[in-house]
């Protein structure tokens, strides 16, 4: 088997709305639970929580995601909870793969530390977590 995947990036002034954040994070029992914080002046909608799962050498072992069942209005939190995906359910069906930035391939540096990866138990079969949220606003214009 094959494949290969392309991503490109889009520069822009609109969707820029960047103020929630995750905070209070906890991993137990194979259920990652928190808060979405929404620090800005336009309500939230739609709140999507995109878990990217790291193997113990840096790299990306799974994706997986939730939605949250309402939205987060400003100045207010909300919680979440999402169950960890075990590593022992993900099957790879092609390992190794060459990781490009702008097509500069030495630039990408994978085990540079991220601020925003929490840990994982080993029993969850991956090393860490991070946590990116995406949401809708209404218009700003």
């Amino acid at each position: 088997a094959r494949f290969e995947v392309y991503a490109k990036a889009v520069v822009t002034s609109r969707d820029l709305y960047r103020d929630v954040a995750v905070q209070q994070v906890q991993v137990a029992d194979g259920v990652i639970d928190g808060q979405l914080l929404n620090n800005g002046t336009l309500e939230a909608t739609i709140p999507h929580l995109l878990l990217t799962y790291y193997d113990a050498d840096g790299g990306v072992a799974w994706v997986d995601h939730t939605y949250l069942p309402q939205a987060v209005r400003p100045q207010r939190a909300i919680p979440f909870s999402a169950a960890v995906l075990p590593a022992t359910a993900v099957t790879t069906i092609l390992d190794g793969g060459d990781v490009y930035a702008n097509n500069l391939q030495e630039e990408v540096v994978v085990a540079a530390p991220w601020l925003e990866r929490w840990p994982l138990p080993p029993e969850t079969g991956y090393a860490a977590v991070r946590l990116s949220v995406h949401y809708f606003v209404g218009a700003m214009d």
